[in-house]
C-alpha cells in the first residue's frame, strides 16, 4: 500500500492493428527523427531509446502488418543508411493526424502547460523533457497568438511565437505589449527555423507573386498563427507591386480561406494535391519530399509569466534550451539552428 503514491497515469495515444498495437507515440517520434536524420541509432541516441529495444519493435510491427516500414543498408559506397519505405510514411502520417485531431480535444490537466505556435523541434525537446524528468505536459498547438491569449489568461506556463512585426523588423517583443502582459513575462530566446513556400515538384514557382500570376491553390494556417501573419505580410507586398486592392488579392487566391492547425497538414495537403502551394517550415518541406523556396530564418521563442518562472518544470525546460542535448538535436533537424542568445531571457 505505501507503494501506490509512486504508481503514475499515463495517456498515450496507439494505433491497433487486429487488436494488436503497432504505434505509439514514442515510436511514432523515433520513426520521424530516423527519416530526418537517416539514421536509426542516431535517433535512438537523440531520444534515449536503447536501439535493441527500438529494432524490436519495429521488426514486431512489419511481422503484423506483413509489409515493411523501414529500409537499413550498412555502410559501404555511399555509405549506410536507415529511411522509411513508402508504406511506413503512410503509416506515420497516419498516426500523427490522430494524434494532433485527438490532442486538440483531450482535457486532462497536465503540470506544465504549454501554448503554443505549431513547432516540430518544441515536439521533440517536449518529448525529450517528459522522458528525463517524468515531466506531465499539456500541449495546445494554437498559434502565437493563441499562445499568448493563454498566457494573458494565465491559463499556461510557457507560450512558444513566432510573431513578426513588419512595422519594427523585430520578432515577439512589440506583441507583448498587445497583450497587456509586457510587465507580467519574460521573454526567452528560443531558436531559429526556415520558413519559406513549399509546394510539389511539379509546380513551376518564382517567388510569391506567382500565388497570384500563376494562380496556385494554396493551403492556409489558422488565424492568429504566426505562419499566417507572415503570409498575409507577403500578400500585401505583392499586392503593392501588382497594384492590387488588397482584399481583392486575397479574394482571388483559392484555398485562401482553407486553414489548418501545423505545418504537417500543409504539406499533407499538397502532397495529396488539395493544394499546389503553402508556407511552411523547410523541416516538412524534407519531411514529405516537397520543394521548398526560401523565405526567412524566423525567431521561435518563449513567452513565461514572472509568476510561473520560478517552477521547477519551467526551470528544468529553461535548463534544457541552454544544454547540447538541446543543440544537438536542432542541429540535427533540417531548417533550425541555436544562436548565441538561444536560452537566455532577452526581455524582461
Amino acid at each position: 500500500m505505501e507503494n501506490l503514491d509512486k504508481i503514475n497515469v499515463k495517456v498515450d495515444i496507439v494505433l491497433e492493428y487486429n487488436g494488436k498495437v503497432i504505434l505509439n507515440q514514442e515510436l511514432a517520434n523515433l520513426l520521424e527523427l530516423t527519416e530526418v536524420t537517416g539514421s536509426l541509432n542516431r535517433s535512438c541516441k537523440l531520444l534515449g531509446i536503447p536501439y535493441s529495444r527500438a529494432w524490436e519493435k519495429i521488426l514486431k510491427i512489419e511481422n503484423i502488418l506483413g509489409k515493411k516500414i523501414l529500409e537499413k543498408r550498412k555502410g559501404g559506397v555511399g555509405g549506410g543508411y536507415s529511411k522509411l519505405t513508402d508504406f511506413g510514411k503512410k503509416l506515420l502520417r497516419m498516426y500523427k493526424a490522430s494524434f494532433m485531431k485527438i490532442m486538440m480535444q483531450e482535457v486532462l490537466t497536465k503540470h506544465l502547460i504549454i501554448a503554443s505556435s505549431h513547432d516540430v523541434l518544441l515536439e521533440h525537446s517536449l518529448n525529450y523533457l517528459m522522458r528525463k524528468y517524468d515531466i506531465k505536459v499539456k500541449t495546445l498547438w494554437l498559434g502565437s497568438s493563441g499562445g499568448l491569449a493563454m498566457i494573458m489568461l494565465d491559463r499556461a506556463d510557457i507560450a512558444g511565437t513566432h510573431l513578426y512585426d513588419a512595422e519594427t523588423g523585430q520578432y515577439n517583443i512589440p506583441f507583448l505589449r498587445r497583450y497587456w502582459i509586457e510587465n507580467k513575462v519574460v521573454l526567452v530566446r528560443g531558436y531559429q527555423r526556415e520558413i519559406g513556400l513549399v509546394y510539389r515538384s511539379d509546380v513551376e514557382l518564382n517567388n510569391v507573386e506567382d500565388i497570384v500570376l500563376k494562380k496556385l491553390k494554396i493551403v492556409n494556417r489558422n488565424l492568429g498563427s504566426g505562419t499566417r501573419v507572415l503570409l498575409d505580410i507577403l500578400l500585401k507586398d505583392v499586392a503593392k507591386k501588382l497594384n492590387m486592392n488588397y482584399q481583392e488579392l486575397i479574394r482571388s487566391i483559392e484555398g485562401y480561406d482553407v486553414e489548418v492547425y501545423t505545418h504537417r497538414d500543409v504539406a499533407q495537403y499538397i502532397v495529396e494535391g488539395r493544394a499546389d502551394i503553402g508556407l511552411a517550415i523547410r523541416y516538412v518541406a524534407n519531411m514529405y519530399g516537397l520543394k521548398f523556396k526560401h523565405i526567412a530564418w524566423e525567431n521561435f521563442d518563449f513567452v513565461i509569466p514572472k509568476n510561473r518562472l520560478s517552477r521547477d518544470e519551467v526551470q528544468k525546460f529553461l535548463e534544457f534550451l541552454n544544454s547540447k542535448e538541446f543543440q544537438e538535436l536542432a542541429n540535427t533537424l533540417p531548417g533550425y539552428r541555436v544562436i548565441e542568445d538561444t536560452g537566455k531571457i532577452i526581455y524582461s
